[in-house]
């Protein structure tokens, strides 16, 4: 069984350096007792989420040989008010531009992303909603068509 080892060093105040693999990665706080110098955890948790899910859809679109020139993945969370503050639920909105782009296997490709490939989204849908929506544009285009799920 594979298993993820991971350190992190307190630098100052509640800002910590972890190490993962041969990366460091500051993480902390804009609150009153972090100073920013890095992001916070629960921003890195939505980070991991976008990333690991665009590294799905784009390793499977590029097996479907979809053509694209842009892709991108954005994510919003809302925070709960009462502590544990935890994500209510995640929106993620995946953005293609490409001169002909199959909806049919870009959808096909989120699909096996969020219920098949992407641990940290299927992780974090056992405590809370993860929908997602396409928008499909043509190169250079500010908005194109859209889809939600």
């Amino acid at each position: 069984m594979a298993e993820y080892h991971i350190s992190a060093d307190w630098v100052k105040d509640i800002a910590f350096d972890a190490y993962i693999n041969e990366h460091t990665v500051r993480m902390d706080s804009g609150s009153p007792e972090g100073t920013n110098t890095g992001p916070s955890p629960k921003r890195m948790l939505l980070a991991s989420l976008i990333v690991c899910t665009g590294m799905d859809v784009v390793s499977l679109l590029n097996k479907m040989r979809v053509k694209y020139t842009e892709f991108r993945v954005e994510g919003v969370a809302p925070i709960t008010a009462e502590h544990p503050k935890t994500f209510e639920s995640v929106a993620l909105k995946y953005i293609i531009a490409g001169p002909e782009i199959d909806r049919t296997k870009v959808e096909k490709a989120i699909n096996l992303s969020q219920e098949r490939y992407c641990g940290v989204s299927i992780m974090i849908k056992k405590l809370c909603p993860v929908e997602w929506e396409l928008e499909i544009r043509k190169p250079g285009e500010p908005e194109g068509e859209k889809l939600r799920r």
